[in-house]
């Protein structure tokens, strides 16, 4: 696309960019404050998929996930599991998401490609990363006209994992 084709695309590109950035700073609201936690599993379709897989998985195409939920059942299993940690080792989580890239799909789909870093500070030590990587999702407009994730792959930079992987990527 030259930058004239570019400039005139703007205005539907730019509120497509828009409403997607908006839809990741919820994401990350929710994923940050242990109080809204249990909101999590509603960013997904009732049937919406959860992955976290390491990057060589994702490049060789093996469907082996260290972390795999398929629907909003399991995801809210996730979060109680989380907040069970969260009583035994009070704990701080900051997500962050940059570089957020996002395409029209068939069928209504928006595919997104973002990238991320996930910081862990317990009580009495200092914070650390605790994850990095990027997302690959798969966003639908449901019907009550919010993005939803249909789709969110986590492929992590590395092949180490944390051991509260519980907590949402």
């Amino acid at each position: 696309m030259d930058g004239a084709t570019q400039l005139r695309a703007l205005p539907e590109d730019l509120a497509l960019r828009v409403a997607v950035e908006d839809f990741y700073a919820r994401y990350v609201e929710i994923a940050n404050d242990p109080l809204r936690l249990e909101d999590w599993p509603e960013l997904f379709t009732e049937d919406g998929q959860y992955r976290v897989l390491p990057q060589e998985n994702w490049q060789q195409g093996w469907p082996l996930a260290l972390v795999r939920a398929e629907s909003r059942g399991m995801l809210k299993d996730r979060v109680a599991a989380a907040q069970g940690i969260n009583t035994y080792t009070p704990r701080v989580m900051r997500h962050l998401v940059s570089n957020i890239r996002c395409d029209r799909a068939g069928s209504g789909e928006i595919e997104t490609k973002a990238n991320f870093a996930v910081f862990e500070t317990m009580i009495d030590e200092p914070s650390r990363v605790f994850a990095t990587g990027v997302y690959r999702d798969r966003l639908i407009e449901d019907t009550d006209g919010l993005l939803r994730l249909q789709e969110h792959v986590v492929v992590l930079d590395n092949d180490l994992v944390p051991n509260s992987i519980v907590y949402p990527l």
